[in-house]
């Protein structure tokens, strides 16, 4: 789903866009029409019936740089139009200060691979990651989390957020329709089989 793949392409979870839309409708004076929650942004990414009132499928989709289709995909019927996204430099820069207000770098930022939390004066130490199924299984190994990322299409974000198990809301451990989640190596190998089951959640 194309929010998602804007999400993930940012490296955001679902309270960190909700939040950045939000702020860029107050930033652009915008019509309100009620706040742009988590909970909203979840459910129109899994359910293709879902839709919202088109003042925040505007908001949604110009954060997001959406064609006129994908907006209308997400209103009712009688709510489609010939809706442009907006391409012009002051949007992006309301959308880009909107964007470091929350994550405090900009949208074409990247922090540096996982390590330490030390400061940028140290050097980074990379740590193996496992991509692991819903039992736990190892699915593939690698070098670090930037490896990780590269190789399944995610943010490095997306990848450490879950090695470092700081999801807000452990239900998205394994997000929507991926089978997997990641973990450091080193972290999972001195896990028990029920430590491991336990961390990812089976049987919860």
């Amino acid at each position: 789903m194309w929010i998602r793949e804007y999400r993930e392409r940012m490296g955001l979870e679902l309270f960190e866009f909700a939040r950045i839309v939000n702020m860029y409708r107050r930033y652009a004076q915008l019509q309100m029409n009620g706040i742009i929650s988590d909970k909203l942004i979840h459910m129109l990414e899994v359910d293709e019936m879902a839709i919202t009132h088109p003042v925040l499928a505007n908001a949604i989709a110009t954060v997001c740089g959406a064609t006129q289709e994908q907006r209308n995909g997400i209103v009712a019927p009688y709510n489609k139009c010939d809706w442009i996204c907006p391409s012009d430099a002051e949007t992006k820069r309301l959308i880009d200060r909107a964007f470091y207000m929350v994550m405090r770098r900009m949208p074409d930022e990247e922090k540096s691979d996982e390590g330490t939390n030390e400061g940028p004066s140290l050097a980074f130490k990379k740590r193996p990651v496992l991509k692991l199924d819903r039992m736990g299984n190892t699915l593939e190994s690698y070098n670090s989390v930037q490896s990780a990322a590269i190789a399944n299409k995610l943010s490095t974000k997306w990848v450490r957020n879950r090695c470092r198990k700081t999801i807000k809301d452990k239900r998205f451990i394994f997000t929507d329709d991926r089978n997997y989640t990641f973990r450091y190596a080193d972290e999972w190998d001195e896990m028990s089989q029920a430590e491991r089951l336990a961390d990812i959640g089976v049987g919860q």
